[in-house]
């Protein structure tokens, strides 16, 4: 599990180290909220870039591992409440929503407008797997909704990140810069056009992630029928 999260917390501090002074740039945001923080990747990126940062998450990630001051993460239950904070330039969420139940997603989405006119997200495509993820859905499932709450979905990050290895997969192929209709002609980046992408490698790791499973299955009915393998 150390390993695991060392090496999420080193993919994770890349992708931000590269993507966010393009962000930065594009969106001219001074101040930030990432909501669904984690251990601070993206907060220290945007730290290092200038921003004032606030974080919100659970507490499991008040750690020592935490790459931010302690003091700037809230500690926060998406599924059961959400605290009263002034507005930021920006919002950061980031493969969170699908952690979501689908009951609370219209309460997290009204929670997430609520703190800025512009809005960095990303959620895991249906299928793409992790840990209790609970609402895996296509990007159009997120877009309606943030629509019917005066939000478009702008293309801002798939053709300008879509062939850098260095950034995680689920970054390249999932991000958007969700922004309040009435603002959105300051931004020269066209409006989403509803096609969905999978990345080849993304594609290719649940190829061999079946094949995986086929061999484990076939080791299991061998060893039933034969009694082979010992």
């Amino acid at each position: 599990m150390a390993v695991f999260k060392y090496a999420s917390r080193e993919v994770s501090r890349r992708s931000a180290q590269i993507m966010v002074p393009y962000i930065v740039e594009v969106t001219k945001a001074r101040s930030v909220i990432d909501v669904g923080c984690g251990l601070g990747s993206w907060l220290l990126a945007y730290l290092e870039n200038g921003l004032d940062i606030k974080g919100l998450d659970n507490c499991h990630v008040l750690t020592e591992d935490t790459l931010v001051d302690k003091a700037v993460v809230q500690v926060v239950n998406f599924e059961k409440g959400y605290p009263k904070l002034e507005k930021a330039d920006l919002v950061n969420c980031l493969e969170v929503a699908e952690h979501i139940d689908p009951s609370a997603a219209d309460g997290f989405l009204d929670f997430l407008v609520g703190l800025s006119d512009v809005i960095v997200f990303s959620a895991a495509f249906p299928g793409q797997g992790g840990f209790e993820h609970k609402n895996e859905q296509y990007p159009q499932y997120w877009r309606d909704r943030f629509a019917a709450r005066g939000y478009v979905f702008l293309d801002a990050f798939r053709p300008v990140f879509w062939q850098n290895s260095e950034i995680a997969l689920w970054y390249r192929q999932n991000m958007f810069l969700v922004v309040k209709k009435e603002i959105a002609s300051r931004f020269a980046i066209p409006v989403w056009d509803g096609n969905v992408y999978i990345l080849p490698e993304m594609y290719e790791a649940k190829i061999r992630k079946i094949e995986e499973l086929k061999g484990k299955r076939l080791s299991r009915k061998l060893k039933k029928v034969f009694g082979f393998f010992r």
